[in-house]
């Protein structure tokens, strides 16, 4: 094999090689900029759930702002009502009030016993009176 054709197979040689080296590095290009499309791809799907959720916080902090102010209405009127119970009477105050109406009620049926005694002694008197003048 003389030079020329030793150069020629090396030259052959080489462009095989610069072919094959060419065809990796598409290829690693070809995969990089696919990788890269979705890269971005996820990168762009992660924001527009970054702005819903930033959106639903916002919703959200206010719902629980409303909540945090029902609470505390809620709150305030549970004091009220129990500052109400309080002062109210108990079962024990009634049954007291129950004793003293029937000791009301005897009394007044001994009054009234005692009316009708007074009322038929003064019928006697005024018939006795009555009786007299004529």
């Amino acid at each position: 094999m003389d030079f020329w054709q030793v150069a020629e197979v090396a030259i052959k040689g080489a462009t095989l090689l610069i072919l094959i080296g060419t065809t990796v590095v598409n290829v690693i290009l070809f995969m990089r900029r696919r990788n890269d499309k979705r890269a971005k791809a996820i990168e762009d799907r992660q924001d527009k759930l970054d702005e819903k959720v930033a959106q639903h916080g916002v919703k959200l902090g206010a719902e629980v702002a409303d909540r945090k102010e029902e609470s505390a209405l809620i709150k305030q009127r549970l004091a009220l009502a129990e500052q109400a119970i309080k002062v109210m009477p108990t079962h024990g105050d009634y049954m007291k009030i129950i004793d003293r109406l029937s000791n009301v009620e005897r009394d007044v049926a001994s009054i009234d016993t005692k009316t009708d005694g007074m009322q038929e002694t003064l019928n006697t008197i005024r018939d006795h009176l009555l009786d007299r003048r004529i």
